[in-house]
């Protein structure tokens, strides 16, 4: 009997035996998997001072259909939301903020990539398409690629990849493919019902669920010196303050 109970024990702990490439394929599509993004704590910047807010996302049948964001006890509601439309060889996801479409993914099923439309906010009511970014996963490595479209000519503006440590399949280092940048460090950890990815030497963390789990990641907040914002800031779909102009305008 003790041994049964053994051979069980191994069995539960296998099931959250999650790595570095577990995160890599939960990342490159999460509904084609078994995860969902369920929360983050996430370090913003400002021109002399940072702080952090956490993000949790809220979905129905699987699908996102909010964002609540917190910051010095104080939360808001991202009106973000995403549709799911399934065909036998693809899975396509359209992400909404408020009425705007603001990103098209579409992950070809069995070839392990997908491609993203990433709209500029909206000028006109004709969306335009501000870049276009490509995943891939060959082996163990997922490569992207992102797409400027100004005046309708495709322009590289930035690739990297990510690759699990081959010291320690828990990390992932992400790589860009200037010189000059430094590598970032992922370390993945599992928890009671998914995983955790934590930036190296940071305090961050974002949070991935099993699909079909129906508890939940409870971020604890830390507190922070009270700061002064502006009322509209600009976000990246994480709701981290972007640096460039691929931005969601999220008003506070």
């Amino acid at each position: 009997m003790k041994k049964v109970l053994f051979i069980f024990s191994l069995t539960a702990i296998n099931v959250y035996a999650v790595n570095c490439l577990d995160m890599i394929q939960a990342t490159l599509y999460n509904s084609a998997n078994k995860y969902h993004l369920d929360s983050a704590y996430i370090e913003n910047y400002g021109s002399d001072f940072s702080y952090y807010a956490s993000m949790k996302y809220h979905y129905t049948e699987n699908n996102l259909d909010s964002i609540v964001r917190c910051t010095n006890e104080k939360c808001s509601t991202i009106h973000q939301r995403t549709i799911e439309e399934k065909t036998e060889h693809s899975i396509k996801t359209t992400t909404y903020y408020d009425k705007q479409i603001i990103q098209e993914e579409n992950y070809i099923i069995g070839k392990d990539s997908s491609f993203s439309y990433i709209y500029s906010p909206a000028i006109s009511e004709q969306p335009e398409i501000d870049y276009t970014r490509i995943s891939y996963l060959r082996h163990d490595t997922l490569f992207t690629e992102v797409w400027e479209q100004p005046e309708n000519l495709l322009q590289k503006n930035a690739s990297y990849f990510v690759t699990p440590d081959p010291n320690n399949e828990n990390i992932c280092i992400e790589t860009s493919y200037e010189l000059s940048s430094n590598p970032t460090y992922k370390v993945i950890s599992p928890t009671e019902n998914g995983f955790v990815i934590s930036l190296k030497d940071s305090e961050e963390k974002v949070f991935y669920t099993l699909v079909k789990s129906n508890s939940s990641t409870t971020i604890l907040r830390k507190k922070r010196p009270i700061f002064s914002a502006e009322k509209t800031k600009a976000f990246d779909i994480l709701g981290r303050p972007a640096k460039n102009k691929h931005i969601v305008k999220v008003k506070k």
